[in-house]
């Protein structure tokens, strides 16, 4: 009987991949033949490797995020989530700078917190948490941006919400996706939505002022990497 116990343990485990194997491949194909376009509601402005050269320097004043924000408010947009670390001090003129663009957006200003977990050798797991310093983020909304991999090394859900500092924060896909603030749970991400059809400006464009207004008005905007130098996909 105990090797009946142990052999009918070890095959659930192993059916029990199977079917999560199995349900990640039908799940895959179904987005693979669903494919269809980005709901418009969305704009990416891209850090991208145009901006990186033209500007010439790394990590860019925190100036220019401001500005960034200004432009893009003042062209309509709805609201502008900056996909940027803001965990530690630049330098003081810089941090006010950004700060005073995030007062005058009046709470249409999203910003990332995130956790960061640290296993030392023999020690228990620390979790940090990292949000932006206050003189940046006092008056922003704040969003979490963690993601989680599944077993086969693929990320196919996304946080709802996350506990931060012992409050419940609403994941930036989240509020993006609603402008609510969302329950702890997950869903999953549409993988069926091709990338290349959300509409897209590149940062310099955007901080030198050349784009249209209509690329913005009424819109939700993300601020984020997609130069490949940055490792940030």
């Amino acid at each position: 009987m105990p090797h009946l116990v142990v052999f009918l343990t070890v095959a659930g485990i192993y059916l029990g991949e199977f079917l999560s194997s199995l349900g990640f491949a039908l799940t895959d194909l179904a987005f693979k033949l669903l494919k269809r376009e980005a709901s418009q509601e969305i704009v990416v402005v891209e850090i991208d490797t145009r901006s990186l050269k033209e500007l010439n320097i790394w990590p860019w004043p925190r100036r220019y995020h401001a500005q960034i924000i200004d432009r893009l408010l003042a062209a309509g947009a709805k609201s502008v989530a900056l996909d940027i670390d803001f965990s530690s001090h630049s330098n003081e003129e810089d941090d006010k700078a950004l700060g005073d663009a995030i007062t005058r957006a009046n709470g249409r200003v999203l910003l990332p917190v995130f956790k960061q977990f640290h296993a030392a050798k023999g020690h228990e797991t620390k979790v940090f948490h990292s949000v932006p310093v206050p003189t940046v983020g006092a008056n922003a909304h704040l969003a979490t941006v963690n993601i989680r991999v599944e077993e086969d090394g693929r990320v196919r859900r996304y946080l709802t919400a996350d506990d931060i500092q012992g409050h419940n924060i609403t994941s930036m896909a989240g509020i993006l996706a609603t402008s609510k603030e969302m329950p702890h749970g997950s869903f999953y991400i549409d993988l069926g939505i091709q990338p290349d059809t959300l509409p897209r400006l590149s940062y310099m464009d955007v901080i030198q002022g050349n784009f249209l207004n209509s690329t913005v008005a009424g819109k939700r905007v993300i601020v984020g990497a997609t130069a490949v130098e940055l490792g940030d996909h």
